[in-house]
């Protein structure tokens, strides 16, 4: 954001504090970034939106917008036709494939033995330290269910989530 509209906006804060000592430090707060909370906000049409349901509100109705205007701008002949629609305006008619390949055990147990601290475990709740110490036991198993599911075309629903 630039600084012309952000000072402006602070200056409006600060005078609508008025005498409310406690406001006026919340701002204060706000400006100094001491809040553990977001302190963002988004000017829209003049009107400066700094509640974060609001906040999301105007992100989901740009993005909705967008996607309207794209629909808009597709050739609507094509839209009976989805298929067709995505081959010509989206592919251009290029030729592409996409195939799953199965992996190996060398590859899953490089892969586990990568997984860092930092990342957040998934919905089975290992740890990425925990999968890297155990890798050369696990990728055993955990090579054939993967290949498995690719060779079937069934996937466990926990992940399909």
């Amino acid at each position: 954001m630039n600084r012309i509209k952000k000072r402006t906006y602070y200056r409006q804060r600060i005078s609508d504090s008025g005498q409310n000592s406690k406001k006026l430090w919340n701002v204060r707060n706000e400006i100094m970034d001491k809040r553990t909370a977001c302190s963002s906000f988004i000017e829209s049409d003049g009107i400066y939106l700094t509640k974060p349901f609001h906040i999301a509100n105007y992100f989901n109705d740009y993005f909705v917008d967008k996607v309207s205007k794209i629909r808009w701008s597709m050739n609507s002949t094509l839209n009976s036709n989805s298929e067709e629609s995505i081959k010509e305006c989206i592919m251009n008619y290029k030729t592409c494939t996409f195939e799953f390949h199965p992996v190996d055990v060398g590859m899953v147990e490089r892969l586990l033995k990568s997984l860092t601290d930092s990342k957040s475990t998934g919905i089975d709740h290992l740890e990425g330290k925990l999968l890297r110490k155990y890798a050369p036991y696990v990728s055993t198993p955990v090579c054939h269910i993967f290949n498995r599911c690719l060779i079937s075309g069934v996937f466990p629903m926990t992940r399909k989530e």
